[in-house]
């Protein structure tokens, strides 16, 4: 299911906490979005509104800075650092050529650690998900859905955090799953709140 905060699931304690009680899985993009504004707030670019996005979604499931809530898989982790690593700044240069480069991983660092691991996941799991047909060859994606299928399959609810719609359509119609998709949330935040 998606979280609509505005129709479907109003109440938090009641609606929401049941999936994010045990954790959320966080996709690639939205740590993106998060490392890139904290890092554009802190090393002098102004905090861009998506960056606020992610606090007012963190905030709102009550997680904002409690990293160990939130799960990645390795791949999810190799993602991360990847873009880290390699994405351009707020200025257009390489983000690893700069010389407060240090210091900026000293920032990211800790969030890093915090973050909970998912790591039951191995090779046959995620060739089993490549659709022959219709192949999706992201492997931070499919390191997702081997670890939330797996959780499905206990009859544990649990809940992803994406900015990715590959994941509301796999997912839209299961009760144990809760989608937050984060373009919607942030829009039903802001139109909750003004």
């Amino acid at each position: 299911m998606i979280l609509d905060i505005v129709n479907l699931h109003r109440d938090f304690n009641k609606d929401v906490v049941p999936f994010i009680r045990a954790g959320i899985f966080v996709d690639t993009s939205v740590m993106k979005i998060y490392i890139d504004g904290l890092l554009k707030n802190k090393y002098g670019a102004k905090m861009d509104d998506e960056f606020q996005d992610v606090i007012n979604v963190l905030n709102y499931l009550k997680i904002h800075g409690y990293w160990e809530k939130m799960y990645v898989t390795p791949h999810i982790l190799t993602e991360i650092c990847k873009h880290f690593y390699t994405d351009k700044d707020y200025s257009g240069s390489s983000r690893n050529k700069r010389q407060d480069f240090k210091e900026m991983v000293s920032d990211i660092l800790p969030i890093l650690k915090s973050l909970r691991e998912e790591s039951n996941i191995t090779k046959d799991k995620i060739l089993d998900l490549i659709d022959v047909d219709k192949p999706v060859i992201e492997i931070g994606d499919l390191s997702i859905f081997v670890s939330v299928n797996e959780l499905n399959n206990t009859g544990k609810k649990t809940a992803i955090l994406v900015k990715d719609s590959v994941f509301n359509k796999k997912y839209e119609n299961d009760d144990n799953i809760m989608i937050i998709d984060f373009d919607k949330t942030s829009l039903d935040i802001k139109n909750i709140h003004g």
